[in-house]
Order: C-alpha cells, then structure tokens, then sequence
C-alpha cells in the first residue's frame, strides 16, 4: 500500500502539499514530520499541530537545534538538503514510499531549485539503496497557482486561516517580509483570476 511522509512547517506551500497528498493518499496514509530548532516556539509549526490535529494526520516534530548551533542561525543556505535526507531516513524506515516536499520554484533559495532537487532525489536513491519516490509537487508553480490548488482541494479558506509564512512575527502576518509578500500577492492575484473566469462563465 502507498503511504506518503509529508515535510510540514505549517506554511502555505507545505500544507498544500498535505492536502494533495490526502487527496491522493487518504489521511490513514499520510505522515507528517516537522522540525524546530533547539525547541524554540514558531507559530508556524503550532499550525502545523493543529492541522495535522484537525486533519487526522499522524505528526512528528524533531528537534534539529544542532543545524542552528553551527549555522549560527536558523535561517541558512542548504537547509532542505538535511531536511529532505532526514525525512527519506525515517521514511525508509517506517515502510513509507513516498516523501513529498513543498519546495516552491518562486523561492530564491538555491536548495529550492530544480537542479537541486533532482540531484538530490539521485544522491539520495545512492545513499539509501531504496527506491523511494521523493516528491515536489510545486517546485514549478508560483504562488497564485498554489492557492489555485488549494481552492480546487476545496480548502482555501483552510490555507488562509490556517497557515503561517512570516518571517518578521510570532503573532500574525506583517505583510512586508519577502515570504508575506509572496503570500498576499500571489492570493491576490488568484482571486482576480478566479473573478475574471467566473465573469466569463456567466457570459
């Protein structure tokens, strides 16, 4: 039976991906795996508990502090090359087939790009000596089209209320970070989209 391991921080992207995943999968075979660092609070991974909670999906949370403690902060370059090689672990481990990512082409990380990704899916096939079919479903989509996604699934409003992408706040949005403004444009632009579609199926 196909199970799926999902990588969630609890932010638009990664939640997306879960709800495909459920649609694809269904919940009794889905997993989810967060990360925090050094148990540091982030609300972005308490909506990932409780999406998960509302959900019925099984959840992990890890503690990788270690990355932090040598990168001398938690937010560094290279940091999905760890995450996806811990997740492809645990799944080989568990009886898990598929591990699924949300990394997004709109990202100006380079361990967010395409060459990474497919380099790494074979670095990972080497190291492992398993066949696990690693996933990123949205590498190649912007942010419009992934709320698309997500209003399709019939989940919009989940995204909306649910998810976290700042990376200025604890406590909501502040709309002017990079990661906010990706987040509020690219609904934006969706929702203009959607009206225009609905004004021409009305014509």
């Amino acid at each position: 039976m196909d199970k799926a391991l999902v990588i969630l921080s609890g932010g638009q992207d990664s939640t997306t991906c879960l709800l495909m995943a459920i649609n694809k999968f269904g919940n009794k075979n889905v997993y989810a795996m967060s990360f925090v660092y050094n148990n540091k609070y982030r609300r972005d991974i308490e909506c990932a508990k409780q999406i998960c909670k509302e959900l019925n999906i099984k959840h992990e949370i890890y503690d990788i502090g270690v990355l932090q403690d040598i990168a001398k902060s938690n937010d560094f370059e290279g940091r999905n090359l760890i995450l996806i090689s811990l997740a492809a672990i645990y799944a080989n481990t568990n009886g898990i087939n598929n591990v699924i990512c949300g990394l997004a082409g709109n990202s100006s990380h380079p361990d967010c790009t395409t060459e990474f990704f497919e380099n790494l899916k074979n670095t990972i096939k080497i190291a492992i000596g398993n066949n696990i079919n690693i996933e990123a479903p949205i590498i190649k989509l912007d942010k419009s089209e992934i709320w698309e996604i997500a209003d399709k699934l019939g989940y919009l409003e989940f995204i909306e209320d649910k998810t976290f992408s700042c990376w200025n706040r604890q406590d909501k949005h502040c709309k002017e970070c990079l990661s906010c403004k990706m987040r509020f444009e690219g609904l934006s632009k969706y929702l203009k989209f959607k009206k225009a579609g609905d004004k021409n199926n009305e014509q």
